[in-house]
Order: structure tokens, then sequence, then C-alpha cells
């Protein structure tokens, strides 16, 4: 159910922020429902799936992704963690061109 705008301004960020497929809302299944929706229609070579490295959640749901992406959907998958830094951009770059290689 949504807010009206003269409802609790309160209850609707909350009740927004819980729609949020965020891999820390158990179970998420919005998440995997969104990703089927983007690959059916943008038909991707490939799916980078882009994991911060201090979110432990989202390192952990890359597995049903992964299974997901490859299984469900026929597509090749990537899973690439990072912590943002610009020392990683080398090996970023060389990782992703090989998998649009292998495509």
């Amino acid at each position: 159910m949504q807010e009206s705008a003269t409802g609790d301004p309160l209850r609707a960020i909350a009740t927004r922020s819980l729609q949020i497929p965020c891999a820390c809302m158990t179970p998420n299944t919005g998440r995997m429902e969104v990703l089927k929706e983007q690959v059916d229609l943008l038909r991707p070579d490939l799916v980078i799936d882009l994991v911060l490295q201090s979110c432990h959640t989202f390192n952990v749901e890359a597995v049903k992704v992964e299974s997901l992406v490859r299984n469900g959907l026929g597509t090749n998958y990537l899973k690439i963690v990072t912590d943002f830094s610009s020392q990683d951009i080398g090996q970023l770059k060389t990782r992703i061109g090989a998998a649009l290689e292998m495509c």
C-alpha cells in the first residue's frame, strides 16, 4: 500500500525503503525478479554482478544470482568483487575484456 502525498512521510519513506530489493532483506525475491525482467528485456551477452567488498549479504547472494543467470536464463555471468578504489582498474579491465571475448 502506497501512502498518499498527504499521508505520514515517515511511513512513506519506510514503506519505500522496504520495497528495495536489497540482499539484506530476506527472502530477496525482488532482486531476482528485476534481474529476470532486465535480462528478458535487454538480452545481454554478459551479466556482471558487482559486489562491494564490504557487503557480505550481496556476496553470499551472488551464488543465487549466478545460478539464475547461468542456469535459469542461459546467459554468461561474471562476478566482480571490488572496494571501488582505483587500484583494481587494470584487473577489472582484463577480467571484463576476457569475459566479453568468451561470449
